[in-house]
């Protein structure tokens, strides 16, 4: 069944209206029509309703029933990750939402090569985040993840003190495995998770002694060196695993 995303005030009593984009969808994309039934979530919870009126620009739904979802199960993760360059970041806010995540924090590092700030910043932030609701869609994932302004590595390293599990991808000396940091620090489903992932040439020598400096681990995934939207994955599909396997 088609399933769609509409914010929460769009929602009064029985009957639902989803905008122009949802709206463009429905009519021109997937060809449905008047008394066709679709799937429509708020990030809160899930309803069932049938297409009741269409009109050039919004689309009334008549709600049949509900499913509310307990968002405390849900494992608590933030992804920070050093801004990488050309397209690869839309791909890592897909798969990070498939995957699980909470939130997910763009770095400005030292290595970074892109920078985005101003109204650079906001549309960008407008594009990954319709990236994410695009992703829950497919999925079937009710709440849609939290994506941050992008943030000098140094204040995002600043707020770890916010997180009970925190640690950092480096490949270099003074590393434990992933599994074996997860271990010692008693990991949970729910712990409150953050991890900080480099970008094209990871992070400095310079970002990892202050990373050490704040008391946050510093652990490897595995023998190869991973691409950053790689290492998102891994990471995150690890502790999926770990925490409710």
């Amino acid at each position: 069944m088609s399933r769609f995303f509409s914010p929460p005030e769009t929602i009064k009593q029985d009957i639902l209206e989803l905008g122009p984009e949802e709206a463009h969808h429905i009519c021109n994309v997937m060809r449905l029509r008047v008394e066709d039934e679709i799937t429509v979530f708020d990030g809160n919870k899930e309803y069932l309703g049938i297409i009741e009126k269409v009109l050039p620009k919004k689309v009334i739904i008549k709600i049949l029933s509900s499913r509310a979802y307990c968002l405390k199960d849900i494992l608590n993760i933030t992804l920070a990750i050093g801004l990488p360059k050309y397209k690869k970041m839309d791909l890592i806010i897909q798969k990070a939402t498939e995957l699980g995540v909470k939130k997910i924090i763009p770095l400005i590092t030292q290595r970074s090569i892109v920078n985005y700030s101003g109204e650079t910043a906001l549309k960008k932030i407008k594009r990954w985040q319709q990236i994410a609701v695009a992703a829950c869609k497919q999925s079937g994932r009710i709440d849609i993840p939290e994506i941050s302004q992008p943030l000098k590595f140094k204040d995002a390293v600043g707020i770890s003190c916010d997180y009970d599990i925190c640690f950092t991808g480096w490949v270099g000396e003074k590393t434990e495995s992933l599994k074996g940091y997860l271990d010692k620090s008693k990991a949970s489903k729910s712990s409150k998770i953050i991890c900080f992932i480099g970008p094209e040439g990871g992070f400095s020598k310079n970002e990892i002694d202050l990373v050490r400096e704040n008391a946050i681990a510093t652990v490897f995934f595995g023998q190869q060196v991973l691409r950053c939207e790689t290492a998102a994955m891994y990471v995150l599909s690890v502790l999926s695993f770990y925490l409710e396997g």
